[in-house]
């Protein structure tokens, strides 16, 4: 269950009493309406609010708030700001605003008695914040309370009490929301209670999350990394919500016989629910869509053994790449790095993949579907697919995989 701090009321309540420039002396210089660059070493009881401009603000005392912007009336855009607290503060606030709010910067090294927001804006479209926590939060984070969500990205790697959340705004934005640290309650991709506009969030947590992970509406994909974990009770809870959604499991496994029936589990298991338990901990998912396997081997085992974990090109252990049809016809590439982690390419769908065939049969060349990350998806005048990508040990060497389109159409699914 979200605790939505009543903070965001008092919040709005402290940038119309407060005039934009209210910083008192241990705060050099006072805010303006310029880009100011102020600085906080002692106790600031009233707060610190940079104005209108692109402010930094950097606090290594004790400030009982930090506001980049505070554009109480229908004006120009809020700054990008920047703000850095390395002391102790009751809250941080990117934009406090009736308008649009900027693309701002938040750091957190030390403690933070309620919440981060990165925009509080009142009418308009909030900005495409970044807030890295290092430190303590007690109560929340927020990317957004706003008309509209900006497309923010959140990093925990320190502690939050509460919650994490990518919007609590009518409408979100893209999120990316990254926990190596620990979260007591839960992690919202949106605040589905009044977000019926969700946007299509990334969720990533290699860390501790006490409550759910809840990605809620929208087309979402959660990954789980070595280290994720639900707490003391060794159980941690992903929902994807509503939309098409992608439940990720990103794990190193170090026994080969493990790792063997690790991946069949996956390949067995339903995306609309299931559970499955990896290195002690247990997973327990709802409402996805998609399970996608991008377990690493780290041990050693014979060459010989090929391992087939749902993906097309199973046989090549070393691709730079994996390719998996879709549910209801479709391909995902993962793009495949170094380290062994598997990071979402692209994804067409068979509509797309469907004319851009008939573009090739018709001018007998191959068509181009999609690309990104250096990997690549053509159409073939003989009616097959090529997925495409650079080696990964071998800097001029590119790896194909040519294989027949109906694989993933729609009769045949995944």
């Amino acid at each position: 269950m979200k605790r939505l701090s009543p903070v965001i009321c008092f919040m709005v309540v402290v940038g119309v009493l407060a005039p934009t420039s209210m910083v008192l002396a241990d705060c050099q210089p006072d805010g303006t309406a310029a880009d100011d660059t102020i600085v906080c070493t002692g106790n600031d009881l009233d707060g610190v609010y940079g104005g209108e401009g692109d402010d930094t603000i950097t606090n290594d005392g004790a400030a009982a708030h930090l506001t980049g912007d505070t554009t109480l009336f229908i004006g120009p855009i809020a700054g990008d700001d920047t703000i850095i607290n390395n002391g102790t503060t009751e809250q941080i606030i990117g934009d406090l605003a009736f308008d649009d709010g900027g693309d701002d910067t938040i750091i957190n090294n030390g403690t933070v008695n309620m919440v981060i927001v990165g925009d509080d804006v009142a009418n308009g479209q909030g900005g495409n914040d970044t807030i890295t926590n290092n430190g303590v939060i007690q109560q929340t984070i927020f990317g957004d309370a706003a008309q509209d969500g900006g497309d923010d990205t959140i990093t925990n790697n320190g502690t939050v009490g509460w919650d994490i959340l990518g919007d609590s705004a009518s409408s979100g934005g893209n999120d990316v929301i990254v926990n190596t640290g620990t979260v007591d309650g839960s992690i919202y991709g949106d605040n589905a209670d009044t977000n019926p506009l969700a946007g299509d969030d990334t969720i990533i947590n290699s860390g501790t999350v006490g409550g759910v992970i809840d990605a809620e509406a929208g087309d979402d994909t959660v990954t789980l990394e070595d280290g994720a974990n639900g707490g003391a009770d060794d159980v941690l809870v992903i929902d994807g919500g509503a939309g098409t959604d992608v439940l990720v499991f990103s794990f190193t496994i170090t026994d080969p016989e493990l790792y063997d029936q690790i991946a069949a589990e996956i390949a067995a298991q339903s995306p609309a629910g299931g559970s499955i338990t990896i290195n002690g901990q247990t997973y327990i998912w709802s409402n996805f869509e998609q399970l996608v396997n991008l377990l690493r081997f780290a041990g050693t085992r014979p060459v010989t053994v090929r391992l087939n974990d749902g993906r097309l090109n199973f046989t090549d252990l070393a691709a730079p790449f994996a390719v998996y049809c879709v549910a209801g016809g479709g391909i995902v590439v993962y793009d495949i790095q170094e380290s062994g982690q598997g990071f979402l390419a692209f994804q067409a769908t068979w509509a797309e993949i469907s004319d851009a065939l008939t573009a090739a049969a018709e001018r007998n060349e191959n068509i181009l579907i999609v690309t990104a990350m250096d990997d690549s998806l053509w159409a073939l005048p003989s009616g097959d697919l090529l997925a495409s990508g650079p080696e990964i040990t071998e800097t001029f060497k590119t790896y194909e995989f040519t294989f027949a389109a109906d694989r993933c159409s729609p009769d045949n699914g995944v």
